[in-house]
C-alpha cells in the first residue's frame, strides 16, 4: 500500500472519522474514500488532498508523502477554484518523469530569472 493510502486512513482515524464522515466533508462518497485508502485509485487529483488536508488537519505535504511534518499549512481553505487550464497542467506536471519534470523546473526558473525574456 501506498504511503498516501496509509497516511489518509491513518490521519481519518487518529480525528475519529468514518470513512462516511471524510466523504460528507470532502464532498465525494465513501466508497471513493475506502478506495483512497486501499491505493485503487493512484492519482488523487490536487483539489482533493488539499480538501482531505484541511478536513484531516495536516499539511498536504504529509499526506502526499513528501514531508513527515503534519502541521498544517496556513491555507485553511480547500482548493476549489483552480480552472481546467490549471489542473490540466498539474496533471500533465504529474505525468512526467523526474528527469523531465527537473528540466521543466530550471527552465521555469530560467524564464523568472528575467533571461529568458
Amino acid at each position: 500500500m501506498s504511503k498516501v493510502a496509509d497516511r489518509i486512513k491513518e490521519c481519518r482515524e487518529e480525528l475519529g472519522l468514518s470513512a462516511d464522515d471524510l466523504a460528507r466533508i470532502i464532498g465525494k462518497d465513501r466508497a471513493t474514500i475506502y478506495r483512497y485508502e486501499k491505493d485503487e485509485i493512484g492519482n488523487i487529483p490536487i483539489n482533493v488532498i488539499q480538501a482531505m488536508s484541511v478536513a484531516l488537519d495536516v499539511n498536504p505535504a504529509y499526506l502526499m508523502g513528501w514531508s513527515d511534518d503534519k502541521t498544517p499549512s496556513r491555507n485553511k481553505e480547500p482548493v476549489t477554484q483552480m480552472d481546467d487550464e490549471h489542473a490540466r497542467l498539474i496533471e500533465r506536471y504529474d505525468a512526467l518523469d523526474q528527469k523531465r519534470k527537473d528540466q521543466l523546473k530550471a527552465f521555469l526558473q530560467f524564464l523568472e530569472s528575467g533571461t529568458g525574456r
